[in-house]
């Protein structure tokens, strides 16, 4: 891939990444990321609330969760969500023995 220059692009570059190349799925991916992080803190921020008004507690205990909630799907310490299937590797091809067609 060249950067419109005709010299291939450095993988490091970080305007790359958003080039929008369909072959690389980094921009999609991220997109997901994005949105996951978005919706794991509006999510825990609400159960957070729910908690506080259920016990009777702080109800800032809602966004502390929210993030929280986001920062573990975001980050992924793990790498257990956001991990990258890897390339699947092709089988060799055995050859198949040849075998004569018998007259019926």
């Amino acid at each position: 891939m060249t950067g419109g220059t005709g010299r291939p692009a450095d993988p490091r570059d970080p305007n790359r990444l958003w080039t929008g190349d369909p072959a690389d799925g980094t921009l999609r991916v991220m997109k997901k990321r994005v949105l996951a992080v978005v919706l794991w803190f509006y999510t825990g921020w609400y159960f957070g609330a729910f908690i506080a008004a259920i016990l009777g507690i702080s109800p800032v205990i809602g966004p502390i969760i929210g993030v929280a909630a986001a920062g573990i799907i975001g980050l992924d310490p793990r790498r257990i969500i956001w991990e990258r299937p890897s390339t699947p590797v092709a089988a060799p091809v055995t050859a198949l023995p040849e075998i004569e067609p018998t007259p019926a």
